[in-house]
């Protein structure tokens, strides 16, 4: 990526950071602990007719039929 190790380093932490920052903002109570997360979906890359089908799929497993 043509940069030393230190800038590469920093990268990722302001990287890091900046993802930190956007969950607080969009996400009031994320923790970042993903082990109490039942699914996380990343919208860009599903429409939101997919990702609604990616929900109603993962309810189904966990609740069975309603």
């Amino acid at each position: 990526f043509g940069m030393s190790e230190k800038e590469a380093i920093k990268a990722v932490h302001d990287a890091d950071k900046a993802r930190e920052s956007y969950h607080k903002k969009y996400i009031p109570n994320f923790t970042g602990n993903t082990a109490i997360s039942d699914l996380c979906i990343n919208s860009a890359y599903y429409s939101v007719e997919e990702a609604a089908e990616l929900i109603h799929h993962a309810a189904k497993l966990k609740f069975g039929d309603i």
